[in-house]
């Protein structure tokens, strides 16, 4: 079911999602929530990160996906996702920590498609 804001949107995927962003290089854990890759129903080319706490609904993410938006998974167990995106007027460094490397890598590979559709 659609939350407030996203009737227009059709989610891809979503998986639950620790969301940490990197102040000064070191990255800072800002909650746990239900993240969600959303397009546009209308404008497959328009497509964003979304993130929301699970027990409040409030946002943790909400993020336009964009052309060349750079994507890695990193990290031993390679179950964070490593991109930039625009938080406050600032382009951001955030790890999406998500619970095994298969999903990681699933939602890698949703972004990077999202990614390709960008204008």
């Amino acid at each position: 079911s659609a939350r407030g804001g996203e009737e227009n949107e059709n989610t891809v995927y979503s998986t639950r999602c620790k969301i940490y962003h990197s102040i000064d290089k070191v990255f800072i854990e800002k909650g746990l929530g239900e993240l969600r890759l959303n397009q546009e129903k209308e404008d497959a080319s328009k497509s964003r990160l979304i993130c929301r706490i699970e027990c409040t609904g409030g946002i943790l993410l909400n993020a336009r996906i964009y052309k060349g938006m750079p994507l890695d998974v990193i990290g031993k167990a390679k179950k964070d996702v490593q991109t930039l995106v625009m938080i406050d007027g600032e382009m951001t460094r955030i790890l999406l920590r998500v619970k095994d490397a298969s999903v990681a890598a699933t939602v890698k590979g949703h972004l990077d498609n999202l990614v390709a559709q960008c204008q």
